[in-house]
């Protein structure tokens, strides 16, 4: 059986750089073809890389739909439909609104696919497919194979290296995916199995290492032990972290140790009770600069992450966010309007209180606002959201946050600052030539961080065990 599995191409955010699409492939649809019978054949499209092939007959096609890309989602369904090809929808917008997305498919996924996408494929063949099926009880994360990531194109990203230790997330941040019903419950993998994934990558040349885990730290114990294995394994990593990880200096010496060089942190807002009101109360503002200075004496970078448009957020929010970010010197910020994701504990109060004004899922991208703010107007939160944007990234508050650190670090900081903010034209000219991957590796080789140099290598945890084991044998 010929199967197709499809990433949509979604529309640039405002103010965004055109490599973001190509930066690193997702693990979703690999991940299902792992899990697919070996007897299929199986073929995956991502349309931001790539221009989607829509003149083919695949046997059936599987879509994964964020809100972002619903509407676009929805046109190759219809599509492939129109066709006679049996459709597949699924992802964490069908999860939040599957009665929608049946409109446009012949079988929605509500929940974690890869658990339930062998017993629709084996429900297909014998001919009597569901229309919905519901994620039961989740699998050990051990007990998935690793994505199949040979299926795709490692030319047009910058980075194949990533990897998820985890899944989910035990916090229900009220607009966070992981608040919807049906959400991934939080979970861990063995040491052992990812660093066997990341030596394996290593040998491969790939040094660094991207975790794609909503929250590699909030298991301290298992972000220690973690640590310890990855010291000596040759790699410099960077993940997403709860701020809660600074009040840990111990588990931050282990991380740069490890070679942690950035973790991207959800501090979403300087008020207090925005947080609160977004059930975010493992976040504590009074806090926040003590901690931003921990991690930064341990030489990791932060790429952190504001939202605007709460309701106890005014137009003073944006100049008092830029004061802090900047006194702080914060090495890069991505900047959000407050989105009300369908299925959300946020889309629901919201929904209720009749202030969603368009359902329009293109403009669910975090850069337009979408429902009536409490203390501002719409316009004055999608002002203050460009205003923002732009006075963080103007030249001279570049140079203002720029690190009083080394060498290795201010380089660090400017290609954050500058390539992933400023560069389109280059971004444009790597992609058409599809250099992105080779710049890469170069752009590490240049800084003098490649793993024989900034790591001694010495046999990981996992490789000193299996010699032990074997000299018993």
């Amino acid at each position: 059986m010929r199967i197709k599995l499809v990433f949509p191409g979604r529309k640039m955010r405002k103010l965004e750089i055109r490599g973001k699409n190509h930066l690193i492939p997702s693990e979703t649809l690999t991940t299902l073809a792992a899990v697919t019978p070996p007897q299929h054949e199986v073929t995956i499209e991502d349309e931001n890389v790539q221009r989607l092939r829509l003149d083919d007959q695949p046997d059936v096609v599987g879509i994964t739909v964020y809100t972002f890309l619903a509407r676009r989602a929805y046109e190759i369904a219809d599509h492939y439909r129109a066709k006679g090809v049996y459709v597949v929808l699924g992802g964490l917008h069908v999860t939040g609104r599957p009665e929608e997305a049946l409109t446009h498919a012949d079988t929605v996924v509500v929940g974690e696919g890869d658990g339930v996408w062998p017993q629709f494929l084996a429900d297909f063949e014998a001919g009597h497919p569901k229309p919905l099926y519901r994620a039961g009880e989740a699998i050990p994360l051990d007990a998935l194979p690793l994505p199949r990531k040979d299926l795709l194109d490692a030319c047009r990203y910058l980075s194949m290296a990533s990897v998820s230790a985890t899944r989910g997330c035990p916090y229900r941040c009220q607009y966070c995916f992981n608040s919807v019903d049906g959400a991934s419950p939080f979970r861990k993998r063995s040491i052992c199995s990812i660093i066997r994934q990341i030596e394996a990558m290593r040998d491969a040349g790939q040094r660094y290492i991207i975790f794609f885990d909503d929250n590699l730290t909030v298991d301290r114990k298992f972000a220690r032990a973690l640590c310890e294995a990855l010291k000596g394994v040759g790699v410099r990593w960077r993940c997403a972290a709860s701020i809660e990880v600074a009040y840990d200096e111990e588990l931050l010496r282990l991380m740069a140790e490890s070679g942690c060089e950035s973790l991207f942190i959800g501090l979403e807002s300087v008020n207090s009770r925005s947080l609160v009101e977004s059930s975010k109360t493992q976040n504590r503002v009074g806090d926040y600069e003590q901690l931003i200075r921990a991690i930064k004496r341990h030489g990791i970078m932060i790429n952190a992450s504001f939202v605007f448009g709460f309701d106890h957020d005014d137009p003073t929010v944006f100049q008092e966010t830029l004061d802090f970010a900047v006194r702080n010197r914060i090495d890069s910020i991505n900047f959000h309007v407050l989105t009300p994701y369908p299925g959300t504990v946020l889309f629901k109060r919201l929904e209720a209180e009749g202030r969603i004004l368009t359902y329009d899922w293109d403009q669910y991208d975090t850069a337009h606002v979408v429902f009536r703010p409490a203390r501002m107007t719409v316009e004055e939160l999608e002002r203050g959201y460009a205003w923002i944007y732009k006075k963080f990234y103007s030249w001279p508050n570049i140079l203002r946050r720029m690190p009083d650190a080394s060498l290795e670090q201010k380089v660090r900081f400017l290609v954050f600052n500058i390539a992933l903010k400023k560069a389109n034209w280059v971004w444009e000219m790597l992609i058409r030539l599809n250099l992105l991957s080779p710049l890469f590796r170069i752009y590490w080789r240049l800084l003098g961080i490649s793993r024989d140099i900034a790591f001694p290598q010495r046999p990981s945890v996992h490789t000193l065990k299996a010699a032990r084991g074997s000299e018993g044998t």
